[in-house]
């Protein structure tokens, strides 16, 4: 069965992603891990990347097919690693879950909120890594 031009993009971005060895290195974890990537067009401009379900253990990743495959290469490897942080333990969330609250993970909701820009820090510091060795 052929490809289609989504898939054949998708691979073609991972490509890109894995002539870099720590993005090979992540690209491996997410294929052990079953991380889900595609594309999601609801995304809207000025977002490149999202992710999602990580309550649930299965984490997705979605890319904004409006943009561009510079930038979509280095936003992979941005939301691969929130992935790895997830599974290191060390990405923290609240939010909803079947439309109820769902509690802060830690008792002081400053802690979450540093714990999470700290995490936020860590993937745009590679990312911009990424982008300088490729």
């Amino acid at each position: 069965m052929q490809n289609t031009p989504e898939e054949n993009r998708l691979n073609h971005l991972k490509k890109r992603l894995a002539k870099n060895a720590k993005g090979k290195a992540l690209l491996d974890f997410a294929s052990g891990a079953n991380i889900s990537i595609s594309f999601d067009a609801s995304l809207p401009d000025g977002i490149y990347g999202k992710t999602d379900d990580r309550k649930t253990g299965v984490f997705n990743v979605y890319l904004n097919p409006r943009a561009g495959n510079d930038i979509l290469v280095s936003m992979l490897y941005h939301e691969l690693r929130h992935a790895k942080q997830q599974a290191e333990g060390l990405l923290l969330h609240s939010g909803t879950e079947n439309n109820q609250p769902v509690e802060l993970p830690v008792k002081n909701p400053a802690a979450f909120f540093v714990i999470n820009k700290i995490a936020e820090a860590d993937a745009f510091a590679r990312q911009v890594e990424l982008s300088f060795e490729t």
